[in-house]
């Protein structure tokens, strides 16, 4: 019998949330000063950005999430985004949480996947407090107005948290079943959230709280986040079927584009994660906007989001200039021409985050809040902002994130003073 079977339930979870504690705190103590640096580095860099007004709104857009008008509908896309935005926030320290080259040891250990998810809940909840933030500013603005309201607010506060936290572990840990609990825990938590009754809100809470808890319970029955198919084809013992790989489906495009692409899909690069939250950033942002019926403080929001998600095209580009390091002694025998790969890169990654800058301005098109020919200004400013985002590249990785985030807040700020005035 093991020390930690000796020792109890207890002593073993202290021992793993140490282990876990260390590790994150160890290795990932220049990701955390990077993030923490980012937040600084952005407030000092442009002090025409009124961040005390964008504070409020964000403070705005937590409380119409959980205690602002709308239908069903509305209510359940705003957690989903709002939970995708906590998500994206931890998605870049996930393998640091889990353990990183620790986790095959820390597999070996008998420790209940409950506890797994508690650890890795503790964890991310210490990385996420930047993020409740807005809701905290959120409960203060809805005691302000209603004190009949606050109750309510502060319960689903505390739900959405406990859901949130979860979630995140889940991820973490590989859960497919607690992932599907707490997505139906928010159709109960959306319904709790519409103006109705006490009563009645508390009891579609409760449920949402009691949901989540049987997933939690739950969590070590299940099978991880693998693809159904092969799963059902192991639960039922038939053959697996062998998926193509990534060559065969990226054998139509040219040899250049087919380099570049694999060097995105390569295990590691969270290209794809990237890609993903500025596609629904956009979408994400323009339901919330209709909340405040499109008016003035529609175009500060976007366009910060702009920056924002400028900030993601990073990551595709950190993903080529890897692959051309490590082809580096190839390459250099082609008859390439200077600056080859440069364009091309440049090239790729406009075309794949033109579509989430769109988003961003179509509404503000559509709801006539700036001027016919702004977009057009938008559009090609913000392709000179990853144009100069790209040249960070050669930035040491400490300083990178300073100067990458100056250079958005730099574009927010003329953009915000010259044209949409």
């Amino acid at each position: 019998m093991t020390y930690l079977e000796q020792t109890g339930a207890k002593p073993g979870f202290r021992f793993f949330l140490g282990l876990r504690a260390r590790h994150l705190f160890n290795a990932g103590k220049a990701l955390l000063m990077q993030r923490w640096l980012l937040l600084m580095g952005a407030v000092l860099a442009s002090p025409s950005i009124p961040f005390v007004a964008i504070s409020l709104h964000l403070g705005q857009l937590a409380q119409s999430v959980l205690a602002g008008p709308g239908n069903l509908y509305d209510h359940m896309l705003m957690l989903l985004a709002a939970q995708t935005v906590f998500i994206a926030w931890s998605e870049g320290l996930r393998g640091l949480v889990r353990g990183g080259a620790f986790r095959p040891f820390l597999n070996t250990l008998p420790i209940t996947p409950q506890t797994r998810l508690l650890v890795a809940g503790f964890l991310v909840a210490v990385l996420d407090l930047p993020l409740f933030i807005p809701f905290v500013v959120g409960g203060i603005l809805t005691g302000s107005v209603s004190l009949l309201i606050l109750p309510r607010y502060i319960m689903g506060m505390a739900v959405f948290a406990g859901l949130v936290l979860l979630l995140q572990a889940a991820v973490v840990e590989r859960l497919f079943c607690l992932c599907m609990a707490i997505f139906l825990a928010d159709y109960l938590l959306a319904a709790g959230c519409i103006t109705q009754p006490f009563w009645s809100g508390a009891l579609c809470q409760i449920g949402a709280a009691a949901l989540g808890g049987v997933g939690f319970r739950l969590a070590g029955h299940a099978p991880g986040l693998v693809p159904f198919p092969v799963w059902l084809s192991c639960r039922w013992g038939a053959p697996k079927h062998v998926r193509p790989g990534h060559g065969d489906r990226l054998a139509r495009f040219s040899p250049v584009l087919r380099l570049q692409l694999r060097s995105w899909i390569e295990r590691g690069s969270r290209v794809r994660s990237a890609l993903v939250v500025s596609f629904f950033l956009p979408v994400g942002l323009w339901r919330l906007l209709s909340v405040f019926a499109y008016d003035e403080r529609s175009v500060p929001v976007m366009i910060v989001g702009m920056g924002l998600v400028a900030q993601f095209a990073l990551v595709p580009f950190a993903a080529l200039d890897t692959a051309h390091r490590r082809a580096a002694p190839f390459l250099s025998t082609l008859p390439l021409p200077r600056l080859f790969w440069t364009r091309r890169d440049l090239g790729l990654v406009l075309v794949a985050f033109t579509p989430s800058a769109i988003l961003f301005v179509l509404p503000l098109c559509l709801h006539a809040l700036i001027s016919p020919s702004a977009p057009v200004v938008l559009l090609f400013s913000y392709g000179l902002l990853l144009s100069a985002l790209q040249l960070c590249l050669c930035i040491d990785p400490r300083w990178r994130p300073i100067i990458s985030v100056s250079l958005s807040v730099l574009w927010v700020s003329f953009i915000l003073m010259k044209v949409t005035v």
